[in-house]
């Protein structure tokens, strides 16, 4: 498997209003979240409508949330691009307190990531399930 997977590259998402927050775990996770997996193109979204168009028009085998966006949490879009698109991603959610877990398994998120954001533990959640991603594509 992982020979085959080196080679590819994987279009990976991240819905946040705040830039900051896109610009840290992307740059937690780099162009390669581990050995053997595929190189990842990064695409961002600062709007929930942003992300619902990048979905429907795209190929996105995982896409991370924000939790605390602001206006439409990542949350809330996870769960609307779930019961209304065909071709649904693996969520990631950023959250802050772990009293979120619950709503994040309602929302149909496959693992989340809680603030302070730890790059180790961004780069590893994010690996895990671009693994999982690809063993569903088979």
């Amino acid at each position: 498997m992982a020979s085959e997977s080196i080679d590819e590259t994987m279009d990976i998402i991240i819905y946040s209003d705040d830039k900051t927050v896109r610009a840290a775990i992307i740059e937690a996770v780099g162009v390669r979240a581990g050995k053997g997996l595929p190189t990842l193109k990064w695409d961002e979204a600062a709007t929930a409508h942003g992300l619902q168009i990048m979905v429907h028009e795209g190929n996105y085998p995982v896409a991370i949330v924000d939790g605390e966006a602001t206006k439409i949490s990542g949350l809330v879009i996870a769960k609307t691009i779930a019961d209304e698109e065909d071709n649904v991603p693996l969520f990631v959610a950023l959250t802050a307190r772990p009293q979120d877990e619950w709503l994040a398994e309602f929302s149909g998120i496959t693992a989340t990531i809680q603030r302070p954001f730890h790059p180790i533990e961004v780069q590893e959640t994010i690996a895990s399930v671009i693994r999982k991603a690809l063993l569903e594509r088979k």
